[in-house]
């Protein structure tokens, strides 16, 4: 399942990084949290994605230690 075919915004790519800043954490990192591919995490959280599987995502708000309603709530809309 894709994430509603939604276009991952700048906002949801600095939340993340704003979240793994809080626990002086990098991609490297998340990527060994989650099992995603390094490349695919650098290019979550450089905003570069366009869609996201909800494994993906519930993967990286899991290692983040949010919900996945926190990690996508109040985005801006596309």
């Amino acid at each position: 399942m894709v994430v509603a075919k939604r276009r991952l915004t700048g906002a949801l790519a600095e939340r993340i990084r704003h979240l793994l800043d809080e626990r002086g954490a990098g991609v490297a990192w998340l990527a060994r949290e989650t099992g995603v591919h390094r490349v695919t995490i650098s290019r979550i959280v450089g905003g570069v994605s366009r869609d996201l599987p909800l494994s993906t995502l519930t993967a990286v708000a899991t290692a983040l230690g949010v919900t996945v309603g926190e990690l996508v709530d109040d985005l801006p809309p596309d």
